[in-house]
């Protein structure tokens, strides 16, 4: 693995463990090590992460959140005052 590559990993690393980095930031250098190392999936996956996901492509678990829908409704009526 060439320095570089090493690099960025650890930029990688360092930024998932900081609370202050974006995760926008993480994600732009894992597209760039993608793209360095030859991994197709390292750099799809990020590119989705990034910009959303395809409508024929699998969400993955941890991107769906369960909630409950809850409704307050008040039923009106119309009606002329005059």
């Amino acid at each position: 693995m060439a320095s570089r590559d090493q690099k960025i990993i650890n930029e990688i690393e360092a930024g998932a463990l900081d609370e202050n980095t974006p995760i926008a930031s993480v994600l732009r250098k894992c597209l760039v090590l993608g793209g360095r190392v030859g991994s197709a999936d390292l750099r799809d996956w990020a590119r989705r992460e990034l910009h959303g996901y395809e409508k024929n492509i699998d969400i993955p678990p941890y991107q769906i959140v369960a909630a409950h829908i809850k409704i307050d409704v008040v039923m009106g009526y119309n009606r002329v005052i005059g």
